[in-house]
């Protein structure tokens, strides 16, 4: 006879197959109010303990005075560590416009207002893109959009009688305003400058703003007025709940930097999340398209807080991120796995360099033979899959248990697994979780593969999620890959995910003590 527990699940399934069923039946249509109904339905929510794990209340960056004592080494390192710092924590994520231009929004309790909603836009020009932005919020909040052009900004800048300007009447004459994008191509210090002095976005509760104006020649003084501003943010309430490193601006001949940020805040409010991976008798028997929906809302969201999450190699395709944080950063002695190599050495050479890690680097689609890079690196011309060792064709292939054994790292640390496989790391990941090699393992780095739409392959791949999630990995960081034909329309809702997602997970039953 089957338990009550076991009777309950089964109960709780049919329920939700049922209320799927019933609310996505005219989704081809994409009734946008059914889809967003039945999703919040659907997706599970880790327990929640705390709204933020913490509000930081005192300000990260100094007064002026102190940041015009700084060299330009000490002020630019200083920059970039705080555009690249996570203030507070969001756990679910969505993005309106598309994953390739559109903006980063924090889900947050709505309460009663769920459908009064403001959005507004400082840009250079009202485009497609903008209107894909607005559009999805209207189709999920009915927000009321706004659009400022930079020409009239400015022209309300310089007006002699700025009090009497529409712009500067209108936004304080508005309530909340739930969204406030800028991005103008330049001058955004001077604009957030001149919108704190005149109190404008006292009523903003999310600031999306892409800052320009760093180079590789800047100024120790550049970087003063960006801090100043930063600075002035933070004191108003604004805290970065994600960020964007925006590869268009790279500095020239230096691949690890880039002028050019978006940075996503906040004030404190309540949040929604994080989201957790369905349960297998779940997984089993839930309709493929909110199967789908999660999976795509997952790979953009969080489920535990890394404060600070470091670039380790290039900026663009090649480097990959690492938790900073004290607690999981690596330390010497370290043992780093990097599997997909592709010729592109950036993240192994940076990892080993900055952290003095040991790393093992393997591809067998490149044709080089075993051998020494550096005295920190070793390659194996050696793939990773999710059987006994075979082969595939030409390449010698191995699980990562089978790995661990021969490299005499079985029961070791190992700091971070990195793998970008091309798809096999979905026949790799039951392997890895059956066999319990990952219970030594800090950080875990995945590049995710494969068509975003419905098909049965997202029933081994949400079991695969769940696997990681069993072994106490949970995700700290995650962006899609939007290089070539990555963005893809969803055929659930026709807005654009990606195929390929960078997915960053800790290990949070084997933290440092």
């Amino acid at each position: 006879m089957p338990s009550s527990a076991q009777k309950r699940t089964v109960i709780l399934a049919v329920v939700i197959v049922v209320c799927t069923l019933l609310v996505l039946h005219q989704s081809q249509n994409y009734d946008f109010q059914q889809i967003i109904g039945s999703e919040q339905k659907v997706l599970h929510f880790l327990p929640k303990k705390k709204t933020f794990l913490t509000w930081p209340m005192e300000n990260p960056i100094p007064e002026t005075a102190t940041l015009q004592k700084l060299n330009l080494e000490k002020i630019s390192e200083f920059y970039f560590s705080y555009v690249n710092t996570l203030q507070v924590f969001c756990p679910v994520k969505t993005v309106y416009g598309g994953v390739k231009l559109g903006w980063y929004t924090c889900s947050v309790v709505r309460g009663n207002n769920s459908k009064s909603c403001v959005a507004y836009m400082i840009t250079s020009s009202d485009n497609s893109v903008n209107n894909a932005f607005f559009e999805e919020l209207k189709q999920d909040y009915q927000c009321e959009k706004n659009v400022l052009l930079k020409s009239a900004v400015v022209a309300a800048q310089n007006s002699p009688v700025t009090e009497d300007t529409s712009i500067v009447s209108t936004l304080k004459s508005k309530g909340d305003i739930d969204y406030m994008t800028i991005d103008i191509g330049g001058d955004e210090v001077q604009l957030l400058s001149w919108m704190l002095t005149k109190d404008l976005l006292k009523n903003v509760r999310q600031l999306l703003v892409t800052f320009h104006g760093i180079s590789a020649n800047s100024k120790a003084s550049v970087y003063v007025q960006h801090l100043q501003v930063l600075r002035a943010l933070y004191s108003d309430g604004f805290r970065t709940f994600h960020f964007a490193r925006n590869v268009q601006c790279l500095f020239k001949g230096n691949w690890r930097r880039t002028g050019c940020y978006s940075l996503y805040m906040m004030r404190e409010m309540p949040i929604i999340g994080p989201l957790e991976v369905y349960r297998p008798e779940i997984i089993k028997t839930l309709p493929l398209k909110p199967l789908a929906t999660l999976y795509n809302r997952l790979l953009v969201s969080s489920q535990v807080h890394c404060k600070n999450v470091v670039r380790i190699g290039k900026v663009d395709d090649g480097g990959w991120d690492v938790c900073n944080d004290t607690e999981y950063r690596p330390s010497s002695p370290c043992i780093v796995y990097s599997f997909g190599v592709a010729g592109d050495w950036s993240f192994d050479d940076e990892v080993s360099k900055i952290y003095g890690c040991d790393v093992h680097s393997f591809d067998p689609s490149i044709g080089k033979s075993d051998h020494k890079r550096s005295d920190k690196i070793t390659f194996h011309n050696l793939g990773l899959w999710g059987k006994p060792a075979g082969k595939q064709g030409k390449w010698s292939m191995m699980n990562l248990k089978e790995i661990m054994d021969m490299l005499g790292h079985t029961g070791k640390t190992i700091d971070i697994i990195k793998m970008d496989i091309e798809s096999s790391e979905w026949g790799a990941i039951p392997d890895m979780v059956a066999s319990g090699v990952l219970r030594n393992v800090r950080q875990l780095d995945f590049e995710f593969h494969g068509s975003p739409n419905p098909d049965e392959s997202f029933r081994s791949k949400m079991t695969a999620l769940r696997g990681i999630s069993d072994q106490g990995f949970r995700l700290f960081w995650s962006h899609p890959n939007i290089k070539g034909g990555n963005p893809t329309p969803f055929s659930v809702t026709g807005r654009q995910v990606s195929s390929c997602y960078e997915n960053y997970y800790l290990n949070t039953n084997f933290t440092k003590k």
